[in-house]
């Protein structure tokens, strides 16, 4: 595996040297395009289309920008989150409930085989802290019902919680809304693979999910027209019933998104900002559980319930949780 990567390191570092000489040309003329616009260049961006990409400036209308001209404290300064309710005494209360510290230690850190489906830590998708919390809070609520809109490892630890659960005679129906990754999702025994974009399927489906069921989100991340984020936020959690609890993964409330993805990776994801003005004076939802702040400001209780999390000091925990009141 380490000569692989390293093919592949090489692979991408040729690819930037020889592309340097011409990003200049294309920058420039994209930046022209982009100033003149499509409705009077509709042949030059139906190119652009086909290519499937676009070409946008730093420009005040847009949705990307430069975030290197951010100030420093923007991703060390916390939010005051003026209108939310975190509901600290209750998350803290919840944690002292969920003890299945002896199973969540059985997992492995690291992969065990090449073609293994089980559930391992360190995969950089659905780590230590939020894998432990998302396993816990299934063992604890028994949901009849868990919905997950974006698949992965989350499915993976999922699926192990739901097998102890019916070890002890309580059966989940665990559905999977995954129209691109995880090809092995089929595989793993999960009772129903939906391959649709959210935004596709009707809103009684999500009617069906009663108290103590899971709605768990970990999708595109970005507010689109008539996308997956605005289908989540403005159709689907109105209609919820009382009692459904709502996962958001990478969530980093109070804090701002980390640096290194829009600096770097250059993800300029908008979730957060949504699921922030969502919960203003919202009277219909309640805080279950913040990751990022707990891990922040009450370290040792989400240690208390997450031993792995506890030893990873590296790690940065980023589900949040809803409940429908």
């Amino acid at each position: 595996m380490a000569a692989t990567s390293l093919v592949k390191n090489g692979i991408v570092f040729l690819i930037d040297a020889l592309t340097i000489p011409l990003t200049p040309f294309v920058a420039l003329f994209s930046k022209i395009q982009s100033r003149i616009g499509p409705k009077r260049l509709p042949i030059s961006y139906k190119i652009w289309d086909f290519f499937g990409v676009m070409p946008l400036s730093y420009h005040y209308y847009q949705p990307v920008f430069n975030a290197s001209e951010l100030s420093e404290k923007t991703w060390t300064e916390e939010d005051p989150l003026y209108g939310v309710d975190l509901n600290t005494e209750q998350q803290l209360t919840l944690l002292s409930k969920l003890q299945y510290n002896d199973e969540l230690t059985q997992f492995p850190i690291q992969k065990k085989s090449e073609n293994s489906l089980d559930f391992y830590y360190d995969n950089w998708m659905f780590c230590s802290g939020d894998a432990e919390i998302l396993y816990s809070l299934i063992r604890h609520y028994k949901p009849k019902r868990l919905i997950e809109i974006g698949s992965g490892f989350s499915t993976r630890i999922a699926k192990q919680a739901i097998v102890r659960n019916q070890e002890e005679g309580y059966r989940t129906e665990h559905t999977c809304v995954e129209p691109y990754e995880a090809p092995w999702l089929e595989q793993l025994g999960v009772d129903r693979v939906i391959r649709e974009r959210v935004e596709t399927l009707p809103i009684d489906f999500f009617e069906t999910l009663e108290a103590n069921d899971i709605l768990f989100i970990d999708s595109s991340h970005v507010l689109r027209t008539r996308g997956d984020v605005f289908y989540e936020y403005l159709q689907i959690l109105p209609k919820l019933k009382s009692g459904v609890i709502v996962h958001i993964h990478d969530i980093f409330i109070p804090f701002e998104y980390p640096k290194s993805w829009l600096t770097q990776e250059r993800w300029f994801w908008t979730e957060q900002y949504l699921l922030q003005a969502f919960l203003v004076h919202n009277s219909a939802f309640e805080v279950l559980l913040g990751l990022n702040y707990l891990a922040h400001h009450h370290r040792d209780a989400l240690n208390r319930c997450c031993p792995v999390f506890e030893q990873q000091k590296d790690r940065v925990a980023s589900s949040f949780w809803i409940r429908r009141k």
